[in-house]
C-alpha cells in the first residue's frame, strides 16, 4: 500500500488513526515512497492543520 492510498483512507474516514500513521511511518522509514506520496502527505498535513481531519491517538482510545 502506498502513502497516497493511506492518505486517501484518512480523507475518506476524516480521521488519522494510529494504524494509518504507523503504516505511513514505516513506508517513510524504508524509503519506499514517490513524489506523489509526498504530495499526498502535504495535503494530509494541510487537512490536519485546518481541522478537516481529526487525529485519533492511542491515548484517546484508552480513555
Amino acid at each position: 500500500m502506498s502513502i497516497a492510498e493511506l492518505v486517501k483512507q484518512a480523507f475518506s474516514s476524516k480521521t488519522l488513526t494510529p494504524v494509518i500513521e504507523a503504516k505511513i511511518n514505516e513506508i517513510m522509514w524504508h524509503g519506499h515512497y514517490s513524489s506523489s506520496d509526498l504530495e499526498a502527505l502535504d495535503q494530509l498535513t494541510h487537512a490536519l492543520e485546518v481541522g478537516e481531519i481529526a487525529v485519533i491517538n492511542s491515548l484517546s482510545l484508552a480513555a
